[in-house]
C-alpha cells in the first residue's frame, strides 16, 4: 500500500507542532554576535535581554532605535521606550533544542519537525525576512481517487513546475482508484496558497500479467517489475545503517541527520545513501526501485527562496516567461543540486545514471531507475543516492533483475469533468494547448473517467498523467536578496552551500 500516511501524517500533525514545537523544542540561546549585527542579519528577530540591574525582558520583535533596544510588537510600554544598549548584560535568542526536539519528533519527521521550528523561529533562507506565512509543507495540484467508499489522496503532481517555461508530465501510480460501474472518479484539488495551471489529465490504463506491478520511471516510461529484492546493505554518509527503513513500504524512512552540518564543508552539504545488491552473474540490466518523496524542508526552501524575491517577484516570473530557455537552463542547474540523483560504482568509481524528479511531500512515490550493467565488472552492485541534506524521504529500496513483461496501455480520457461550483471543464483537461483548468485555493475539479474490463489473465493498473504549471502565493515585500539570487546556480555546490547554512541557522549552530 502506498505511504499516503506520511502526507496524510504531517496534515494531521501540523496543529500539534504549531503548539508544541516552540514550547518543547525552542531554547534560549546566547547569539554569537552583538545584537546590532543580528538585527542587522534577522530584522524583528524576538529576543529576551537581561540588564546590568539583572532585570530581564522579552522582546518579540527587537529593533534598535538611535542607542537603544525596543520592542515593536510586545505588551509591555517600558519597552516602547527601550533598553540602552550600554545597560544590556546579556542577549538570548529563540533556537531549536536538539535533544528536546529528537525527543518529540520520533514517529514524526525531523524535518517536518525542522520546518515548524524554522516558522517559529522567524528568519528566510539566508539573511533576512520572516520566513512564510504559517505552515505550507508543500505545493503542487492533489489528485485523490475515488476508492469505492471515500476520497484518498493519491498524487501531487507535476511538483517544482512553478512557472510556465517549467510546465511538465507527471506520470504516478494511483494505488487507490477503483473503477465503479465502469468509471474512474478522480478529484484533483489546489489545497495550497497557489494557483495551479492544470492543462491535461489523462489516466493510463495498464493491462499486465498479475504476477508484476507496473510504475514509472523519470520520463514517465512504464515499467514492469518482478520479485524485488532488498539491498544488502545500505548506509548513508554518516555512516548509519537504513538498511532496516529501507526494508518495507511502511512509511518509516531514511532521512538525513540533521546536525552538526558545517556550510564550508562538501561532506556536510551533501548527502546520501550507498546501497548495495546481490547480482546475477548475467545481469546487464536492472531496475532500482524506490519509493521516496520530498521532504517538508525542501518544499519550505522553496518558498523562502520565492520569497526572497521581495519587490521583484512579479518581474522575475516575467523574465522567465519571456526567456523560456534561459529560466529552463537555470533551474537545471539547481535541479542538479535538488534532485535525488542516481549512480553506479564502476571500475572508474561513480558513474551518473539519472536523476529522480522532484516528487513533493504529500505522498511517496515509486520511481523506477533503469540502470545498465554491462560494462560493470560482476560482483555486487552498489548504487549511490544523493542530494542537499535533507531534501528527500526513502522510505523502500529494492532491485529488480526481472526480463520485461508484456502490457497494453490504453490513454482514458476525461468524459465529464466538473468544478466545486457545477461548471462543466471537461474540455480544458483534453489537450496540451494551453486551455488549462485553473484552481485557486479551496477549488477542486470531479472527474470520471470511462474504463473497460481487463482481458482474460490479466490486471489492469492505473497511472494518471497530468500536465502543467503552478504559482505559489508569497509576500512580494522586502528587498530582494540580491546577493543570495544570484550565487545559487552560479557556483558548484551553492544550492547545497545555502540550504545547509540555512539548517545550521535553524538549529542554532551557526
Amino acid at each position: 500500500m502506498r505511504s499516503a500516511r506520511h502526507g496524510a501524517r504531517w496534515r494531521l500533525v501540523i496543529p500539534i507542532l504549531a503548539v508544541a514545537l516552540p514550547l518543547a523544542c525552542m531554547t534560549w540561546r546566547a547569539p554569537r554576535t552583538a545584537p546590532q549585527d543580528l538585527l542587522a542579519r534577522r530584522p524583528g528577530t524576538a529576543m529576551r535581554v537581561t540588564t546590568a540591574e539583572g532585570q530581564r525582558f522579552e522582546l518579540k520583535q527587537a529593533a534598535i532605535v538611535n542607542d537603544s533596544l525596543v520592542d515593536l510588537a510586545g505588551p509591555d510600554p517600558r519597552l516602547r521606550t527601550g533598553i540602552p544598549l550600554d545597560r544590556v548584560a546579556k542577549v538570548e535568542v529563540r533556537t531549536v533544542d536538539a535533544v528536546t526536539t529528537t525527543g518529540l519528533v520520533v514517529g514524526i519527521g525531523a524535518t517536518i519537525a525542522l520546518v515548524a521550528a524554522a516558522n517559529s523561529s522567524g528568519g528566510s533562507w539566508n539573511l533576512g525576512g520572516s520566513g512564510a506565512d504559517g505552515f505550507q509543507l508543500g505545493s503542487c495540484p492533489m489528485v485523490y481517487s475515488w476508492d469505492g467508499r471515500e476520497w484518498r489522496l493519491d498524487s501531487g503532481t507535476f511538483s517544482g513546475a512553478i512557472a510556465p517555461p517549467l510546465t511538465r508530465t507527471d506520470v504516478d501510480n494511483l494505488e487507490y482508484a477503483r473503477p465503479d460501474r465502469g468509471v474512474l472518479r478522480l478529484r484533483i484539488a489546489t489545497e495550497q496558497g497557489e494557483t495551479d495551471h492544470v492543462d491535461r489529465l489523462v489516466v493510463l490504463a495498464v493491462a499486465h500479467n498479475p504476477a508484476v506491478t507496473v510504475a514509472p520511471d523519470p520520463a514517465g516510461r512504464i515499467h514492469t517489475l518482478g520479485q524485488l529484492a532488498s539491498p544488502l546493505s545500505a548506509t548513508d554518509d554518516r555512516g548509519r545503517d537504513a538498511r532496516a527503513a529501507l526494508a518495507a513500504r511502511d512509511g518509516w524512512h531514511w532521512e538525513s541527520a540533521l546536525s552538526g552540518r558545517d556550510p564550508a564543508n562538501l561532506a556536510d552539504i551533501r548527502d546520501g545513501l550507498v546501497l548495495t545488491f546481490s547480482r546475477p552473474a548475467d545481469a546487464r540490466s536492472a531496475n532500482l526501485v524506490l519509493d521516496a518523496t520530498n521532504s517538508p524542508w525542501a518544499a519550505h526552501l522553496r518558498r523562502e527562496f520565492l520569497e526572497a524575491h521581495g519587490t521583484a517577484t512579479n518581474a522575475w516570473y516575467d523574465s522567465l516567461a519571456a526567456d523560456p530557455d534561459r529560466a529552463r537552463a537555470a533551474f537545471g542547474l539547481i535541479d542538479g543540486e535538488a534532485l535525488l540523483s542516481v549512480a553506479v560504482w564502476t571500475t572508474r568509481g561513480w558513474r551518473p545514471q539519472t536523476h529522480v524528479l522532484e516528487a513533493g511531500p504529500e505522498v511517496v512515490k515509486r520511481h523506477v531507475v533503469p540502470l545498465a550493467l554491462g560494462d560493470i565488472p560482476g560482483g555486487p552492485l552498489r548504487v549511490r543516492l544523493e542530494s542537499a541534506p535533507a531534501f528527500w524521504l526513502v522510505d523502500f529500496a529494492a532491485i529488480d533483475y526481472a526480463a520485461p513483461s508484456s502490457i497494453t496501455v490504453d490513454t482514458l480520457r476525461v468524459q465529464r469533468a466538473t468544478d466545486q461550483n457545477g461548471r462543466d471543464v471537461t474540455a480544458r483537461l483534453q489537450a496540451a494547448d494551453g486551455a488549462h483548468l485553473t484552481l485557486d485555493q479551496g477549488e477542486y475539479a470531479d472527474l470520471e473517467i470511462p474504463t473497460a474490463p481487463p482481458a482474460a489473465g490479466h490486471t489492469v493498473s492505473y497511472l494518471v498523467a497530468t500536465t502543467g504549471w503552478y504559482r505559489v502565493h508569497t509576500r512580494t515585500t522586502g528587498e530582494p536578496q540580491a546577493a543570495l539570487l544570484a550565487a545559487l546556480g552560479r557556483t558548484p555546490y551553492s544550492v547545497s552551500r545555502l540550504a545547509t547554512a540555512r539548517l545550521a541557522a535553524v538549529l542554532g549552530e551557526r
